[in-house]
């Protein structure tokens, strides 16, 4: 499965220790590159519009807090990005709302915790629940009626 995961320059460290972890996760980097100044909008748009592209993907992205990469991630048609701040969280992200990308924290979140929760979330599988999949329709429905 192929992960494309992205920063703004607050998350930057913290994507290159994810990605320099020993796993056999295949990660695709989108930006940034550096930790100069970035604008996360420009990321999140960037990882989104790959993971729609490629069904069977899922993405990461990280910035300060996780809710600027959420909010912009969540403009993309069939994009379903969450906040995750504990495995729990994550877990139920992953199989009870089929969440496609993670946000993650770098300021709030310890990056043993962070990692902790992408090993959660890479290791959940979505729940095919009758319940589930009814909220998903309905999540469906209002995209498409927007």
């Amino acid at each position: 499965m192929k992960i494309f995961i992205g920063s703004d320059h607050r998350g930057y460290k913290l994507k290159s220790k994810i990605k320099n972890q020993k796993s056999k996760v295949n990660f695709e980097d989108l930006g940034v590159f550096s930790e100069e100044n970035a604008d996360y909008p420009i990321i999140a748009e960037k990882v989104a519009n790959e993971v729609i592209k490629n069904p069977d993907s899922l993405g990461i992205l990280i910035c300060g807090s996780g809710q600027g990469m959420c909010i912009a991630a969540n403009k993309i048609k069939g994009v379903r990005a969450a906040i995750a701040w504990n495995e729990a969280t994550a877990r139920a992200g992953r199989e009870d709302d089929h969440i496609n990308i993670l946000c993650l924290s770098a300021d709030y979140v310890d990056e043993t915790k962070n990692l902790k929760i992408i090993k959660t979330f890479l290791s959940a599988t979505p729940k095919n629940e009758k319940r589930y999949l009814r909220r998903l329709s309905q999540i469906q429905k209002i995209e498409n009626n927007s």
